[in-house]
């Protein structure tokens, strides 16, 4: 049963997405569930659709609303880091943090906002 005396929500006010300082993306996991297509060999976010890794597909999203990216990999992250680079080649300005163990994500992002004390 409500009351007038129970306190109200306050429903949070976020800023759009184009005054984001920086977007983060988590970029680790073993992609144990499709293995049979990376066979341990490449990360799950390089495998290729329509001739593009399934992450650059994700960036582009991103590209028009804020180019700066942080990209937190894991497992096999050297190979993300060499496919895309700096960004400058996709348009974007790509930062790294590379969690050696998984620890999840709320970590992997924990972590790259230390880095880049963001």
């Amino acid at each position: 049963m409500k009351t007038e005396f129970e306190p109200q929500k306050e429903k949070k006010e976020y800023p759009p997405l184009n005054q984001l300082t920086v977007i983060t993306l988590w970029c680790g996991g073993c992609a144990t569930r499709i293995a049979e297509i990376t066979r341990d060999k490449i990360p799950k976010h390089l495998i290729q659709i329509a001739n593009r890794a399934i992450l650059e597909h994700s960036l582009d999203t991103f590209r028009d609303v804020n180019p700066d990216i942080i990209l937190c990999t894991g497992f096999l992250g050297e190979q993300i880091k060499n496919y895309f680079g700096d960004g400058n080649k996709f348009g974007l300005n790509i930062k790294y943090s590379y969690q050696p163990k998984p620890r999840g994500i709320i970590s992997a992002i924990l972590q790259a906002i230390r880095e880049y004390n963001i």
